[in-house]
């Protein structure tokens, strides 16, 4: 591998670190739960009921209800 590829590929992974971190986060925390128990799809579509239970849910672990 050359120099510059390996450059971009630590680019690339220091960038998508704290998004996966942020996705771990709030699976643990109960907010988001996925389309199974080992698929999430971030880039699928959302429902409007899937929408309205994540917001429930956020709410929720915020103490706002």
């Amino acid at each position: 591998m050359r120099l510059r590829e390996r450059i971009q590929i630590e680019m690339i992974a220091e960038m998508l670190s704290p998004m996966v971190r942020g996705w771990l986060e709030t699976v643990q925390a109960g907010i988001v739960s996925g389309r199974s128990t080992t698929v999430l799809a971030p880039k699928g579509n959302m429902t409007r009921a899937e929408v309205a239970t994540l917001i429930r849910r956020l709410l929720q672990k915020s103490d706002l209800i």
